[in-house]
């Protein structure tokens, strides 16, 4: 029988360990070239998992919230062609929905599309997955070690019981608003207001997802896992995080508190 493993033909990926190498195998034909990102990417979790997780994450959470951005241009088109309809559009404005007078100061963009907001999400992501989600998960995989009912079960309840609800979630909170120049008290208000709800989509969306998490996916690629479904994740957060109410409450409280 015949047992082959992966073996990377470019000079560039000559740190790839051993192991995954062909071995055993008559005829080697180079590796197809999905194949070859898959193994460099292998390659780099090993060689520098906290940076490579981190990237991976800030790559992916550039490209929800810039879907978010997308979207949010487009309720607000829906919005502009449906005045006639009621409040319901005008909910879902978007945050440079409204008079110029009711923007935001902390918003700079290019064109239509927001560089601060858009930064403020990539930073978070990336730092969160390299300094957060990383040691994190080695905690738990040392901690509660396996994939046995117990373990699995203990894992999501202190992740959502503990992790996500005293730090994930204030630091969401924290990081966002200093990145996007908002003051404490602003912060504070955006709390108040949508703390409560954005924990229970945490809970609703994750628990199920983290259930697969810790009994199926290898601890290395844990970190990989939560990026790819926070795509979904995070275009959702995006919107619950930059909707705007109506620019004529804006008005009526006389600042931009809610951001």
């Amino acid at each position: 029988r015949v047992q082959c493993t992966l073996r990377v033909h470019a000079p560039w990926l000559s740190f790839v360990p051993e192991r995954l190498a062909y071995r055993g195998c008559k005829s080697v034909r180079p590796p197809r070239q999905g194949m070859q990102g898959i193994a460099a990417y292998e390659a780099l979790l090993l060689r520098a998992p906290r940076v490579t997780k981190g990237l991976t994450a800030a790559g992916l959470t550039f490209a929800c919230d810039a879907g978010a951005q997308h979207i949010e241009r487009r309720l607000e088109d829906v919005d502009s062609s449906h005045d006639d309809l009621g409040e319901w559009p005008r909910t879902w404005r978007s945050p440079k929905g409204g008079s110029s007078s009711s923007r935001s100061s902390a918003t700079f963009g290019i064109g239509e599309f927001d560089v601060r907001r858009s930064a403020a999400f990539t930073v978070h992501g990336g730092l969160w997955a390299a300094f957060g989600l990383h040691p994190w998960f080695h905690y738990l995989n040392g901690r509660f070690p396996g994939s046995s009912a117990w373990n699995v079960s203990s894992k999501v309840f202190v992740n959502h019981a503990l992790w996500n609800p005293l730090l994930y979630l204030p630091g969401f909170f924290l990081t966002n608003g200093l990145l996007l120049g908002h003051s404490l008290e602003q912060i504070r208000s955006k709390v108040e207001a949508e703390y409560l709800s954005t924990l229970i989509y945490i809970w609703k969306v994750w628990i199920p997802l983290a259930c697969v998490q810790f009994a199926f996916v290898p601890l290395r690629h844990q970190v990989l896992y939560v990026a790819v479904a926070n795509m979904g994740w995070n275009t959702m957060l995006s919107l619950l995080y930059n909707l705007r109410p109506d620019s004529k409450n804006l008005a009526h409280t006389g600042e931009n508190a809610v951001f």
